[in-house]
């Protein structure tokens, strides 16, 4: 589909019982035109995400 994963990376710090994650995520588009580029993570139904962006 021409999209490409450049780089992914996921840095976790966990103080207590919270984990603040911070995943990074760089995809390239080699096609010749737009493309859309999905992300997905999963959470415990008790998690949230702050900042995204």
């Amino acid at each position: 589909n021409g999209i490409d994963i450049y780089s992914l990376h996921v840095d976790c710090k966990v103080t207590s019982r919270f984990a603040h994650s911070i995943v990074t995520s760089k995809v390239v588009n080699r096609a010749n035109g737009s493309r859309e580029a999905k992300f997905e993570v999963e959470l415990p139904k008790t998690a949230f995400i702050t900042n995204f962006t």
